[in-house]
């Protein structure tokens, strides 16, 4: 298929996108809107319909709208509302591609977690965080460890009640997931159940001392944990 231009040189499919987010921006378009039908948005922008679905399928990918098909009445695009996990994906392609240096990424996963923890106010609800522990107490196994890792530091960040901070968080936290698999695979059978120890230590020291309002010490035993299990 050729490719088509707008006006600007863009893209045709481009056009559409740049449509959608001056829609959004103005607030003629919000979160549970259904957009325009292919053939509206084809005769609104003098763009095929093809370059259309094309617009319709990267917005899909990247997590802003949802395609629900059929002849009900909720069917058609719809503008989501949560954070997309497209922001995880792309960063993990990224890392795949080497296109970061290790060292890089967990500097900004430290500052983001540094920052979040020093920001918890004293009433806090840690309800989410004693549970990551107390499950991770209840688990030996690899998998289950590191999803529940992955639970207790964000919920940690979500304590600091800053949305954006715990969406990039979150997306650069779950990006490393690969990196500790392959660390916890290196660790032998022997080797586990003491290791599993040292982990259930450091994040009970580190939920004491945010409970306890020790934000700066919380923020330091967060840092070292991190690099202790990533940079080797």
């Amino acid at each position: 298929m050729t490719a088509q231009f707008g006006a600007d040189g863009n893209r045709a499919y481009e056009d559409v996108i740049a449509y959608v987010r001056n829609l959004l921006i103005s607030g003629d378009l919000q979160p549970g809107d259904r957009l325009p039908g292919e053939r509206d948005l084809a005769d609104t922008l003098q763009i095929s319909r093809p370059m259309i679905r094309e617009a319709l399928r990267t917005l899909e990918v990247l997590g802003v709208v949802s395609a629900r098909r059929g002849n009900a009445p909720s069917a058609g695009t719809v503008v989501l509302a949560g954070p997309s996990p497209a922001l995880a994906t792309l960063l993990d392609m990224e890392f795949a591609l080497e296109r970061f240096d290790l060292s890089d990424v967990i500097d900004t996963r430290i500052m983001l977690e540094r920052w979040a923890i020093t920001s918890i106010s004293r009433d806090a609800d840690l309800t989410l965080v004693e549970q990551a522990l107390r499950d991770m107490g209840r688990t030996q196994s690899r998998a289950d460890l590191i999803s529940l890792d992955l639970a207790f530091h964000s919920a940690i960040v979500d304590s600091s009640h800053n949305q954006l901070v715990a969406h990039l968080y979150r997306s650069l936290r779950g990006a490393m997931h690969q990196r500790l698999i392959m660390s916890l695979a290196d660790i032998s059978n022997s080797a586990w159940k003491p290791f599993w120890r040292k982990i259930m230590g450091e994040h009970v020291a580190i939920y004491a001392a945010v409970s306890a309002g020790s934000l700066d010490l919380a923020a330091e035993l967060s840092e070292n944990h991190v690099t202790r299990h990533y940079l080797k």
